[in-house]
């Protein structure tokens, strides 16, 4: 890993440096899970929070919530994101921070940077009117607009790592195992 500022895109090098070689040799501090429980208020409206997260044995207590809705259109009150404008939203948020991190690690300052992230999908799923149609997103479209003091075939590369590194494009890209309990309360 090659840094030539101690600071790059907010990024204190000297950190990131650390914690790079801290989890090389140690694999077992770099799996981190992420706690969270969302309670559904009327019709489509929900209360989502941030639990804790968990690395190499402890546990860091988060507390952030998010109200999410629907508009009228689809059977909400418009108080709120979609679930899937939250979805779509962290995707952005992700690869705009994976992006920003490898660039700073190749000693690329980003001056600006956006993600438009995009999705379509068929309600007909929602419903299931059609067992052939996926209630899912299909396709995302992700664009990045990049201002930086890099040629346009660096800033390709990062992008490319991104679609590797960012753990949500990951997650969705390759699709991700989902394990569903019910306990009746």
């Amino acid at each position: 890993m090659t840094t030539t500022a101690p600071t790059r895109n907010g990024f204190d090098m000297q950190v990131v440096q650390q914690a790079a070689e801290d989890l090389a040799a140690q694999p077992s501090a770099a799996r981190v899970t992420f706690r969270g429980v969302t309670s559904w208020e009327r019709h489509v409206a929900t209360e989502g929070r941030t639990v804790e997260m968990q690395q190499g044995g402890e546990r860091v207590a988060r507390s952030f919530s998010f109200h999410g809705d629907h508009p009228p259109a689809l059977l909400g009150e418009d108080t709120g994101p979609t679930a899937g404008e939250v979805l779509l939203a962290a995707l952005g948020a992700c690869v705009a921070g994976t992006y920003a991190a490898h660039a700073a690690v190749r000693g690329i300052t980003v001056d600006a940077l956006d993600v438009e992230v995009a999705g379509s999908l068929d309600l007909r799923g929602y419903f299931q009117l059609d067992p052939d149609v996926r209630a899912g997103f299909d396709p995302v479209d992700v664009t990045l607009r990049v201002a930086a003091d890099a040629s346009p075939e660096q800033l390709s590369q990062i992008a490319q790592v991104v679609e590797h590194a960012s753990p949500v494009f990951d997650s969705l890209s390759r699709g991700v195992q989902i394990r569903t309990a019910l306990q009746k309360v």
